[in-house]
């Protein structure tokens, strides 16, 4: 004999999300430094901002190890992350120069090495001195002497 049964099968869904990291992409990274020029006086600063991206152009989670390093100034604090914004402020050198960063996330360097000047500040005073920019002696009338002269902002740099 047969005997029919009435089973009920529930069915049941799982949605399962998986967050996929492609990865950083050089290319859409965004490196920027604000502002790129500032004044030659071991005060002045710019900060430096990176938004690692992937290459889709979305931001990546937040977590990454950013580092910078710069040939010249100094980077200060720790780099701070907010909003997956990782930034860090540069405080420049007392001398007029280039300074040239470099950028790491999660280990990789960026091809883009973003620069900021150090800029002399305006006209101050002038320094004469003798053509070897030793101070002038005293000169004898009728005898000839060469003298140079130059142009310097209020910490030394010249203009």
């Amino acid at each position: 004999m047969v005997q029919n049964e009435n089973r009920t099968i529930r069915q049941q869904s799982n949605t399962i999300i998986i967050k996929a990291d492609p990865g950083l992409s050089q290319e859409r990274t965004v490196v920027t430094v604000t502002p790129d020029q500032i004044i030659a006086n071991g005060i002045s600063t710019a900060q430096i901002s990176v938004t690692p991206k992937d290459s889709l152009g979305n931001k990546l989670d937040a977590g990454r190890n950013v580092f910078v390093s710069t040939t010249a100034g100094t980077l200060l604090n720790q780099v701070v992350e907010s909003d997956g914004i990782y930034s860090q402020i540069l405080q420049s050198s007392a001398q007029a120069q280039t300074a040239v960063l470099s950028i790491s996330v999660d280990g990789i360097e960026l091809l883009d090495k973003p620069t900021v000047e150090f800029i002399a500040a305006g006209l101050d005073h002038f320094d004469v001195t003798d053509i070897r920019g030793e101070p002038i002696p005293r000169q004898l009338v009728n005898t000839p002497f060469f003298i140079q002269i130059t142009a310097c902002d209020e910490y030394g740099n010249i203009v």
